[in-house]
């Protein structure tokens, strides 16, 4: 300011400065329990495919326990038989069937703590491979017998700064809507390429594809072509203000010869903050 800015002038832009920033806080804490309370909803309604898939395992594991017991204490009875060798080889079996059954419940509630977390504030370094397979475990139980996921990783990891579970929203919501649109059966292909400055995630199905006249629409909040107990219309838009928010880019365009592919382009570090 020059020396001609009266006092009270200053005061005024000092007020309207701190107005429009305290506006800007109050705003983004909206966006943020928005965001949360759609992840939430998501979560609410893969509960009962959640549930399914521990059961599985849990099952696989108690059997395996109840088998393991059975087999032992006919060994311990009799461990000279001519069949102890078998009797063994049998535990060994059991033993690996346990594992295996308590590996998939930790790798399900693994993937349900990292697509819960809420970290509206932290900015951080996480790696993007991590989040579509954390998300792609929460909805196996959702891909119909006749629907194949396909996965096209250009590295193992890929590790940019983000808000990972804000972008875990956004892997749900789109891979929610290509199963969808596939209905009982059909390919999802999962794809990512990695850039000098950026990331690129493709999310391509077969299904029934979006008419011209709606790929603007479908973006617009409360807009949905879903039945009333099957979606807010607020996915896709959250989507969008998740995808902005990180100074992305998200597009769509037909897949040849039917389908969509929703096309993801992240920075690994918001410009401002390089």
């Amino acid at each position: 300011y020059n020396k001609d800015n009266k006092l009270e002038d200053i005061l005024v832009l000092s007020y309207d400065v701190t107005k429009k920033l305290q506006d800007q806080k109050t705003l983004e804490e909206t966006q943020n329990q928005l965001i949360q309370s759609e992840k939430l909803a998501s979560l609410g309604q893969l509960t009962a495919g959640v549930a399914h898939e521990i059961n599985n395992p849990i099952n696989f594991i108690s059997n395996g326990v109840r088998g393991l017991q059975k087999i032992l204490n006919e060994y311990l009875e009799a461990p000279n038989n001519p069949d102890a060798k078998e009797l063994i080889r049998d535990m060994y079996d059991m033993i690996n069937a346990i594992e295996d059954g308590s590996q998939r419940t930790a790798n399900i509630v693994k993937s349900l703590r990292q697509f819960s977390r809420e970290d509206t504030s932290n900015y951080i370094e996480a790696d993007i491979i991590t989040g579509l397979e954390s998300t792609i475990v929460l909805l196996s139980n959702k891909l119909k017998q006749g629907v194949f996921l396909e996965r096209e990783y250009a590295e193992d990891s890929m590790s940019i700064y983000c808000y990972p579970g804000q972008l875990n929203q956004v892997f749900m919501n789109i891979l929610l809507n290509a199963i969808q649109a596939i209905g009982d059966a059909g390919t999802i292909r999962v794809i990512t390429k990695s850039y000098e400055d950026e990331v690129e995630i493709k999310i391509v199905d077969n299904g029934i594809g979006i008419p011209d006249g709606l790929k603007k629409k479908v973006f617009d909040p409360f807009y949905t072509t879903k039945g009333e107990k099957e979606g807010t219309g607020l996915g896709l838009s959250i989507t969008f203000g998740i995808i902005r928010k990180h100074q992305g880019d998200i597009t769509l365009e037909d897949n040849s010869p039917k389908g969509t592919q929703v096309i993801i382009r992240l920075p690994k570090k918001k410009k401002d903050l390089i």
